[in-house]
């Protein structure tokens, strides 16, 4: 119970007060959310991604173990959620409510928890498990909210623009650059303002997922939306616990992975759910509840992986 404590007070709760300045600042003077948003999503996130791929630990080996085991969690849970889902009470909704299970907020959330609880080393992880999550986002989940072909590219090609996605890749080619060539080091006039900007991007993150809270209706589909809810937060962690046995993972990523399992619902359904006018009021109620409730969750996953 101590540990609970300890890690609600010094981990969870610094988390939460950010994100309850950007609620609050959002209630009080209806931020600009589009351009908050693109903000945080084309220039800090790329960035932080790019600077801690550079410092990582972790070798060419356990990076396409993570990226292959992001994989294989996707595809255990959507089996999982859309057979649930398929049961006639929940089936017009169960292409937005089987998303939910399987897309966690490995970004705004899953970044600056990892970085607390785990430190920088290890940071890779949210990495590739963020560019497994687009991967299937933008190619299985737009398919599935507007089944045309037309669609299909649509969403490779959304992919292919994705900062997050270049960031990865151009981190891990300067990385090799770096380590091959001990003589080569990225110029001040490069390496500063990444630098800067990257010290800032825990509180820009979480800000920004407060204030887009702050928009959401949490009254409507209550029931409907809590089904998703525990199969986010309790079935995934339990999922990621039996599938992890199968990967020959360090027990130090084991631990980031399986903590990372219970975050709450990735923003970024709401955001497809929107474009394609399917079920977001759902998708909202959803990312709210589960954000709220991974304050009590989280500390149990993070305390037994601890």
């Amino acid at each position: 119970m101590a540990v609970f404590f300890d890690i609600l007070l010094n981990i969870i709760a610094p988390i939460f007060v950010i994100m309850a300045l950007g609620f609050g600042m959002n209630k009080l003077f209806r931020l600009d959310m589009p351009t908050l948003s693109r903000v945080t999503f084309y220039i800090f996130t790329p960035v932080v991604n790019f600077l801690l791929i550079l410092r990582s630990s972790l070798s060419t080996g356990d990076v396409l173990l993570v990226g292959g085991f992001a994989l294989a969690q996707q595809a255990v849970l959507f089996a999982l959620a859309w057979a649930l889902f398929s049961l006639k009470p929940m089936r017009d909704k169960r292409t937005v409510m089987t998303l939910s299970v399987i897309q966690y907020n490995a970004g705004n959330y899953g970044i600056p928890l990892v970085m607390l609880f785990f430190g920088e080393a290890v940071i890779s992880v949210n990495s590739m498990v963020m560019m497994a999550q687009a991967i299937v986002l933008f190619t299985v989940g737009m398919l599935l909210m507007s089944p045309t072909g037309s669609n299909l590219r649509d969403g490779l090609t959304r992919l292919v623009r994705l900062p997050v996605l270049h960031s990865i890749w151009l981190g891990f080619l300067v990385r090799y650059l770096l380590m091959r060539f001990p003589a080569l080091e990225l110029p001040a006039a490069v390496q500063v303002p990444l630098d800067r900007v990257g010290e800032a991007y825990i509180a820009v993150a979480l800000f920004t997922l407060g204030a887009e809270l702050a928009r959401t209706t949490i009254r409507k589909n209550f029931w409907l939306a809590m089904v998703p809810v525990m199969m986010r937060l309790i079935i995934g962690p339990l999922v990621t616990v039996a599938l992890i046995q199968f990967f020959p993972l360090d027990p130090t990523i084991r631990s980031v992975l399986v903590a990372m399992s219970g975050l709450p619902i990735a923003v970024n359904i709401y955001l497809i759910a929107t474009e394609f006018n399917h079920d977001a009021e759902l998708a909202s109620v959803m990312i709210f509840w589960t954000t709220l409730l991974s304050a009590v969750t989280l500390p149990v996953v993070l305390a037994l992986v601890r």
